[in-house]
C-alpha cells in the first residue's frame, strides 16, 4: 500500500506530520512487515509492505535515485525481472535491487514508456523531481489499485481511498451518483463515480502524469482479438496454452513463505491448488487449503485435489454467512477503515473467515481463481455463433450441446430464436432496472444512474473472444478485484489472482476457437491442459453448481418463508441527510420504498457519511 500528497504552489507546513496522517491511513491495522516515508517542502510519499517474497525485503522504501532526486513508492511484483536485469545492465549481486528500484531503474531509462516495459502486478507513483510531476501507472488488468484526487491547490494519489480524509486543499465530499449506485446495487464501472466526488481512478492498462497542470493519462496495454481460424485443432496450441499457465501459476505461487488457495472443488481453484504444488520447490506441503464447502459436492472435490497433490492442511468452512450477532458490523467497520467507504461487492466481506484463518495459520500469500471465469477458462459457447457466421454447419452440428438424435431440430430453434431471445430477455431486464430507480430516486439523480448503466446493454457481434474482452471490462469485476487486494490487506495477507494474467489472457485470446468449444463441452482449452493435473470428476463436471446448499439449517429455511423473503425496512431517522437528498419526494415521504433497493444499504451509507468527519 502506498500514497503520495503533492503542494502545488505553497509549501507542506507540516511534511512529517502529514507522512505520519497518510502511514496511519493506509496501515490502520499495523499489518505491514515495514513502511517508510520521504518528506520534502512540496511532497511527502508513504509506503507498508508486506514481506512475501525475499525480493519484497531488498531495498529501502519509499526507492530513491540520489543522481536525479527521483522517488518511487509502489505495489509491485515483476515477472519479466530476469529480463528487466538484463535489458537494463542492473548487477544482482548483493541485497539489491528491489523490484520498485527496478521500476525507478526502468523510468530512468525509458521515461512515460516504463510501464509499456513491465510485466506482473503492479501499481506506483514516481516522483519526479525534474518535472515536478508523479509518474502514476498500474498493471493491464488492474490487480492493484490506484486513485487520485486534484485540486488547483494539491493532489493526492493512493491505493486506498481512506488515505484522501482530511488533507489539506483536498475535497473529500461524497459523490452522490455514486451513492445512488450505492443503494440500487448498480456498478458504477471503471469510469464512472467513485464514493468521493473529486476522485478518479488510473485506469487499468494506463499511465498518467499528475501535478499542477492536472492530471494527463495514456493507455499503453490493449488485449489482441487476434485468433485465427482453424477448422480442427492443433496440438501446438495446447503446449502453448500450458506453458502460459505454469508460468502464471509459478508466479502467482512465488512466495518463501505459506501459502494459501481459496478452494471451492470447482475448476479454477483446483487448477490454482495443482499450480501452487506442481510449481512450488516444497510441493504441497506448504499449500494451505481455505474454502467453504457449503454444497454436496464441494467437500469430496476440493479433497481430491489435495490428496493428488499433497496438500495435507485443508481449512475448510461448512456455513457461509454473516456470523454471529455483531460480525457483520466488525466487519463492515473493518472494510470501512481500510478501503474508505463501504462494500460494494457482498462477496468481498463475504470471504472474511478465509481471510481470518489465513491470518491465524501465518499465510501470507493467497491465491484466488477469481478472474477466469471472466478469462480463461471462460465457457466459450459463442463458439456456435462465430460457426453459424461462418456457414460451417457440419461442425456447428457436431459441437451444438444436445444429444444427437435431438441436434438438428435443437439447432433450428437456436437459429431461429437465440439471438431475439437474449435480446428480449436483456431489454426486460435493463427496463425493469430503469422502473425501479425511476420510482426512487430525484429526477436528476435516477437520469444520472441510468445514463452510466445504459451502456451495459450493448454487447458486441458474439464470439468467444468478445465474450471475454467485455467480461474483463466488467465493472463488477474491478470493483471486487480492487476491495478485495486492499480488505485484505486489514488481515496481513496480499491476495494474488493467477488467472488474471496478461500473457496468459492473450494467449487464450490468440487460440482459435476451435479450442474454446468443442462437442458441446466448454472450458475446452483449459480442460483438456488440466486433464492430467486434475481429478477427472472435477476436469469432467460441466455444471458451475455444486448441488443442494447444505448450509441452511431447517430452522434458517423456515424462518425465511415465514418472513417471505422480505428485506429489511428503513426509517426516516436512520437515513443521514445526504442520502436522504438523494430520493424522490414520494420515497422521502414513504421510506419503507427503499426496500425496493435496498435499506439496508441505505442505513449503512448513512453510518459512513455520519462518522466520516469524525475525528
Amino acid at each position: 500500500m502506498f500514497a503520495g500528497y503533492l503542494r502545488h504552489y505553497d509549501p507542506i507546513p507540516d511534511p512529517a506530520a502529514l507522512a505520519d496522517q497518510l502511514l496511519a491511513a493506509i496501515n490502520p491495522y499495523a499489518t505491514a512487515d515495514r513502511s517508510g516515508k520521504v518528506a520534502g517542502p512540496n511532497m511527502v510519499l508513504v509506503q507498508t509492505q508486506l514481506n512475501t517474497t525475499e525480493r519484497a525485503r531488498l531495498g529501502s522504501i519509499p526507492a530513491r535515485c540520489p543522481g536525479t532526486g527521483n522517488a518511487a513508492v509502489g505495489w509491485v511484483r515483476l515477472k519479466n525481472r530476469s529480463e528487466l536485469l538484463r535489458v537494463l545492465d542492473v548487477n544482482e549481486q548483493g541485497d539489491g535491487p528491489s523490484d520498485l528500484e527496478l521500476v525507478l531503474a526502468a523510468y530512468a531509462r525509458w521515461g512515460s514508456e516504463a510501464a509499456r516495459q513491465l510485466r506482473g502486478e503492479f501499481a506506483f507513483g514516481i516522483w519526479d523531481a525534474e518535472r515536478r510531476e508523479v509518474y502514476l501507472a498500474r498493471d493491464p488488468l488492474g490487480t492493484r489499485p490506484l486513485f487520485v484526487s486534484r485540486s488547483s491547490e494539491a493532489a493526492v494519489f493512493a491505493t486506498s481511498l481512506a488515505a484522501f480524509r482530511n488533507l489539506p486543499g483536498i475535497q473529500d465530499a461524497a459523490d452522490p451518483i455514486w451513492m445512488a449506485c450505492y443503494i440500487a446495487d448498480l456498478a458504477t464501472g471503471p469510469q464512472g463515480p467513485m464514493a468521493l466526488r473529486d476522485a478518479v481512478r488510473v485506469q487499468a492498462g494506463h499511465w498518467a502524469y499528475l501535478g499542477a497542470t492536472g492530471l494527463r493519462t495514456q493507455r499503453y496495454f490493449t488485449l489482441r482479438d487476434d485468433a485465427p481460424w482453424e477448422d480442427s485443432p492443433q496440438p501446438h496450441w495446447l503446449v502453448e496454452y500450458r506453458n502460459q499457465l505454469e508460468a502464471a501459476g509459478a508466479f502467482g505461487a512465488d512466495t518463501d513463505g505459506l501459502l494459501g488457495v481459496e478452494t471451492s472443488g470447482g475448476l479454477d481453484s483446483s487448477t490454482l491448488v495443482a499450480l501452487a504444488a506442481l510449481t512450488r520447490p516444497d510441493g504441497g506441503r506448504g499449500v494451505h487449503g481455505l474454502g467453504y464447502a457449503v454444497f454436496e459436492r464441494e467437500t469430496d472435490l476440493i479433497l481430491a485435489t489435495s490428496a493428488m497433490w499433497g496438500v495435507e492442511c485443508n481449512h475448510i468452512f461448512t456455513r457461509w454467512d454473516n456470523g454471529p450477532e455483531g460480525e457483520l458490523e466488525r466487519r463492515m467497520d473493518i472494510f470501512d477503515t481500510v478501503v474508505g467507504h463501504p462494500c460494494q461487492h457482498g462477496s468481498v466481506l463475504g470471504f472474511t473467515e478465509v481471510l481470518s484463518a489465513a491470518q491465524t495459520i501465518g499465510v501470507r500469500v493467497l491465491l484466488s481463481g477469481f478472474g477466469g471465469d471472466e478469462g480463461v477458462t471462460s465457457q466459450g459457447f459463442e463458439v456456435l455463433d462465430e460457426l453459424a457466421r461462418r456457414a460451417r454447419w457440419r461442425e456447428l452440428l457436431l459441437n451444438f450441446p444436445s444429444r444427437p438424435v435431438a441436434r438438428p431440430a435443437r439447432v433450428a430453434q437456436w437459429l431461429r430464436g437465440s439471438r431475439a431471445q437474449r435480446a428480449s430477455a436483456l431489454d426486460r431486464a435493463t427496463q425493469a432496472r430503469m422502473r425501479r430507480v425511476e420510482a426512487i430516486f430525484a429526477p436528476e439523480i435516477a437520469n444520472a444512474v441510468l445514463e452510466l448503466q445504459r451502456p451495459n446493454a450493448t454487447s458486441p457481434t458474439p464470439s468467444a473472444n468478445s465474450t471475454v474482452l467485455v467480461s474483463l471490462n466488467s465493472p463488477w469485476r474491478d470493483i471486487r478485484l480492487e476491495q478485495s487486494a486492499i480488505y485484505a490487506t486489514a488481515f496481513g495477507l496480499e491476495y494474488r489472482w493467477p488467472l488474471l494474467d496478461a500473457d496468459l489472457i492473450q494467449q487464450y485470446l490468440s487460440t482459435p476457437a476451435v479450442w474454446k468449444m468443442s462437442h458441446g463441452v466448454g472450458r475446452y482449452l483449459h480442460r483438456s491442459t488440466m486433464s492430467d493435473l486434475l481429478p477427472k470428476p472435477i476436469v469432467d463436471y460441466r455444471p458451475k453448481h455444486m448441488g443442494r446448499r447444505l448450509d441452511l439449517t431447517p430452522a434458517a429455511r423456515y424462518q425465511t418463508a415465514a418472513s417471505g423473503g422480505k428485506p429489511t425496512t428503513a426509517s426516516a431517522k436512520s437515513i443521514h441527510p445526504e442520502a436522504r437528498a438523494l430520493f424522490s419526494t414520494r420515497a422521502r415521504r414513504h421510506v419503507g420504498m427503499l426496500a425496493e433497493v435496498g435499506a439496508v444499504r441505505a442505513q449503512r451509507l448513512s453510518l459512513w457519511l455520519g462518522r466520516r468527519h469524525v475525528p
